[in-house]
């Protein structure tokens, strides 16, 4: 019996080690600097929202470091500029971007007493609206951009590693959506400067 209480002590005591936030650490930034600036032959270049967080109660897109519409928002706008004239414009209508979160528990009950061995599933959802439209431009008009993606963590890290795991899950995101989007560019040739 003492054996066992040794065990589940040490257990738990190793479990609220890892759990612990360094403090002073400052939370890892989404810079998208390694996508350059790409100036559009468009009158305006926009992303906005055309769905609402609310209406779905397992949304837990807020907890992330950054949500993924926020991240979304500030890469549109680091990345494309408008400087054409005329009436053409590139826009990206962000139609989801929520993340649900559940927990797959670990099948030992002591680990599971003790929140060792539980993880952390992270299911994201999004769905892009992307337009480009150069001035005088009449080809296809919208192309959806939908992923699905899964982020898998141990309950037990650390807040600075928790928000550096979805800081690098965002990059990647972030990473695919721009070569979708790379794509739909080079297949509109007039909306290049």
């Amino acid at each position: 019996m003492k054996k066992t209480l040794m065990i589940t002590a040490a257990m738990i005591a190793l479990a609220s080690c890892t759990t612990s936030h360094p403090g002073g650490m400052p939370a890892p930034q989404l810079t998208f600097a390694q996508f350059p600036p790409q100036t559009l032959n468009v009158q305006s270049a926009t992303v906005s929202e055309a769905y609402e967080i609310t209406s779905d109660p397992q949304d837990v897109s807020g907890q992330f470091v950054i949500s993924p519409a926020e991240a979304i928002k500030r890469y549109a706008a680091q990345r494309y500029q408008a400087g054409g004239a005329g009436s053409g414009q590139f826009t990206i209508l962000i139609e989801d971007a929520r993340v649900h979160m559940k927990e797959d528990k670990e099948k030992s009950k002591v680990l599971s007493w003790a929140d060792v061995g539980t993880d952390d599933i992270y299911e994201l959802f999004l769905r892009l609206r992307v337009t480009p439209e150069p001035d005088g431009f009449n080809g296809r008009q919208s192309t959806i951009i939908k992923m699905e993606r899964t982020l898998v963590m141990p309950s037990s890290v650390t807040l600075a590693e928790r928000e550096m795991r979805q800081t690098k899950f965002l990059e990647t995101l972030i990473t695919d959506v721009d070569k979708k989007i790379q794509d739909l560019l080079d297949a509109t040739p007039a909306i290049r400067q």
